[in-house]
């Protein structure tokens, strides 16, 4: 890896506004949304503003590879971030600063992807333990056919079966 780093002239620039790449994201029932992230520029502080395109917050607890709480995390640390309001997505950038993590708060998309409803579809509310895994699902489901109707997928999300998501689904 230092071979590699020295070949290709890596670097990164500590003074700018943290950046990095989520490679997971999950619903902790006692912490709440969390990610792993690798730090890619600059320093992630506790207490910074945090967005993707499809998440934000703000850092509340982060945790170095080995589950030790730091202050701040270099370049090419692995991170546990917890404080994210909601769920990012498996590989999206996220960046900090709070003028950024706006701007990508503005843009974000509605969290509902149904299928066009009718009386050819069967309904569906979609749960999931991990990011990855409801990625997952919901690729194969939407192109699931069961006798001659598809799935609408009325919600999808991480974390447990609530009754509103069974509601949601009889309803």
């Amino acid at each position: 890896v230092l071979l590699t780093a020295e070949i290709e002239d890596l670097s990164y620039d500590k003074e700018e506004k943290a950046r990095g790449i989520i490679i997971e994201a999950k619903l902790d029932k006692k912490r709440g949304f969390t990610a792993v992230a690798i730090v890619r520029d600059g320093k992630l502080k506790r207490g910074d503003i945090i967005a993707t395109d499809t998440a934000h917050g703000k850092v509340k607890i982060l945790e170095n590879f080995s589950g030790k709480i730091e202050k701040e995390l270099s370049p090419s640390s692995p991170a546990l971030i917890i404080g994210w309001d909601n769920l990012p997505k498996v590989g999206e950038e996220f960046i900090a600063g709070e003028i950024e993590a706006k701007k990508l708060k503005e843009g974000m998309p509605d969290k509902k992807m149904a299928v066009t409803p009718g009386d050819s579809t069967i309904k569906a509310v979609v749960k999931a333990d991990v990011l990855g895994s409801l990625e997952a699902l919901f690729e194969v489901l939407k192109n699931i056919i069961i006798n001659d109707k598809k799935i609408e997928i009325l919600d999808y999300g991480v974390g447990d079966v609530t009754e509103n998501d069974v509601k949601l689904a009889m309803g």
